[in-house]
Formats: C-alpha cells, structure tokens, sequence
C-alpha cells in the first residue's frame, strides 16, 4: 500500500481539481439570446451550446413571441456559416405558431470555429392587414 505524506496529498488534491477545472472550461455551456421588434410584437430567441475544441455542439434553440396573442405566426430559424453559404441545421414552422408561448427544439449539430457560425431567427407576425416580419442573428463566437 501506497503512503503519501500530507503535503503529497495537498498537491495531488490541487493537480486533479485544477485538471477539472480546465477540463469543465475547454467545454463550457453558453445561451445567448437576441429579440426583434415589428408592428408592435417582439420576438425573443436564445441559442443554447457548448464550447468545444474547434467549433460548438449547439444543444438547442427556443424562442417566444410577445405582445401578439394571435396563432397564425411564422418562424424559420437556421444555423449557419460561411457567410451564410453552408447551413448546418434549418427549421420551418407552419401558418400555425403562438403567440405568448416558448418553443423549445432539439439542434444537436456541431458548427466548426473558422466557419463563424451563428443561428438566424426570421418571423412574421400574424396581424390583420399587411403582417410585419423581422429577424436577427446571434453569433456563436
């Protein structure tokens, strides 16, 4: 049986808390979150993923509705980079989304670095007369 003497002890505890230490920062969990604004409505969108090396595993991404009670609204939401030329994950709804309800989806896509990829959030909202649309962008990097 191995004896280690108190300080070896002290040392070997600080190595493997600080290699847990990096090893929980080299694949850090992020959620970054944007909003737009048209005829009065508001789209909030948040991106969830985790660091990793050379690129991102995007989790998930959800978004809400505000101020419009209507459910005849619009999202499409892409994941992409390049510029816009490469897209990793895409998402359509029907003539049929809420208003003043979160929608939360699986991604599960991994996005390299260089690519700078980032998740695009496009609505139109459901209004009487003429239906205003927007949409953002939230970089991953």
């Amino acid at each position: 049986m191995l004896r280690f003497g108190k300080r070896a002890a002290i040392v070997l505890v600080v190595a493997l808390l600080m290699a847990l230490m990096t090893m929980a920062a080299a694949h850090a969990s992020v959620s970054k979150r944007d909003k737009c604004s048209a005829g009065g409505d508001t789209m909030f969108g948040t991106v969830y993923y985790t660091l990793q090396s050379g690129g991102a595993w995007v989790d998930s991404v959800s978004f809400t509705i505000q101020d419009n009670l209507r459910d005849q609204n619009n999202v499409y939401l892409r994941l992409r980079g390049n510029g816009g030329s490469t897209t990793y994950w895409a998402w359509t709804s029907g003539d049929n989304i809420n208003g003043e309800h979160t929608y939360h989806y699986p991604v599960n896509e991994f996005v390299p670095r260089d690519a700078n990829p980032y998740m695009k959030f496009h609505v139109t909202f459901d209004q009487d007369g003429s239906d205003p649309s927007c949409q953002f962008y939230v970089p991953l990097y």
